[in-house]
Formats: C-alpha cells, structure tokens, sequence
C-alpha cells in the first residue's frame, strides 16, 4: 500500500527491472493518469489501481513478461458520475500476449474501452470471476486457438462449455451468432456454473 490515497500523484514511471506492483499499492490515488509499465513486470497484484479514477490509457503491449492481474487490479478505474470519454479505462493493446491469470474482477466497473471487442489470448490460463463487468464498450469475445476459453454466442466461457464467464453487456446484433437474439441467450446445455 505504499502509494494508496496519495490524492495528488498523477504519473508513475516504474524502473526497468520492477517485477511485481504490491496488494493496494496505488488504490484511490484519484489524480493517478499515466503510469509506463516495462516488460519485466509479472504480477499486478490485488487492487493495485483499484479506484485510480483518472487512469486513462493502459498500454500492455512492452509487458513480455507479465503473467498476473491479480482480483480488482482495475476495478473502478473510471469516473463512475462522467460520461465523458476520457473517463474510461482504454486497454489499447489488447491483454498481454503471455497472461496466464487474470482475477476476480480485475477490469470490473472501469468503463474497459477495447474496441468493442476483447481477444483472450491462449497463454491464459485461469479467469476468476466476471473480470469484465459492468463495461459498456465491450460487445463481444474472441478467443485465441488452442486456449482455455472460447466463445459461445458471444459470451466467455470454459473450453469444456461448463463455465460461462462474461456475457457482453451491450451486444450489437452485427456480431451475433445465430443462437444469440437481441433480447435472449440459450446458455449450452453443457454449463453448470454461471459466474
């Protein structure tokens, strides 16, 4: 929690060889807006940035080796009562490349600006529970080949089809599937747990 509530830090330049970002290291650091992550960055711990309401863009792209987004990471990094757009969380790049886990809730309620859609890629290995909710951006799911996860009407769930993950909150007909209508979804006879 080294940083935690510090209300007037607005920019974080972190060392070529930092490996990990500390449990509430930066939460509730409010005017927080630009923070240049390295490639030797594994773990992004638990609430990191949580409530960092003016973080804008996050760029994962130079993040070669990071693995972990630890639960609520990202959560509410938005300004919950603006509509503008420079209130919301952008994830420029994608997810890094060789993720591996990505926690509870880890992009919940930050307003996650991907493009409309998020791929997941096939190093991931582990998503704890609805990670993406509450993101109004977010239409539909892609999945890398020969991952955990593919996509079934849109919505994230398990290879097996057991687990449905995330459901899109805004779906746009244009990427839909033959078995998602705009006002329903079959869930496959196959899922047993629905996050």
């Amino acid at each position: 929690s080294a940083f935690q509530s510090c209300q007037s830090l607005k920019s974080v330049y972190f060392p070529f060889n930092l490996k990990s970002i500390g449990t509430q290291c930066f939460r509730d650091c409010v005017a927080l807006n630009n923070i240049s992550l390295n490639s030797k960055i594994e773990s992004i711990n638990a609430y990191a940035f949580a409530g960092c309401k003016t973080l804008g863009i996050l760029d994962f792209s130079n993040c070669t080796s990071l693995k972990n987004i630890g639960d609520y990471a990202f959560y509410e990094c938005r300004d919950m009562t603006s509509t503008a757009s420079e209130s919301y969380l952008t994830l420029s790049n994608g997810l890094p490349k060789n993720i591996q886990n990505i926690g509870s809730y880890a992009f919940s309620f930050s307003g996650l600006h991907t493009g409309n859609h998020l791929n997941i890629p096939s190093s991931l290995t582990s998503i704890g529970t609805n990670p993406f909710a509450e993101n109004q951006d977010l239409q539909y799911f892609s999945c890398d080949p020969n991952g955990e996860f593919i996509t079934y009407g849109d919505a994230l769930l398990n290879k097996e089809k057991t687990r449905l993950i995330c459901y899109p909150k805004h779906c746009k007909e244009e990427h839909m599937s033959s078995l998602l209508l705009t006002e329903s979804y079959i869930v496959p006879h196959t899922v047993t747990e629905i996050d």
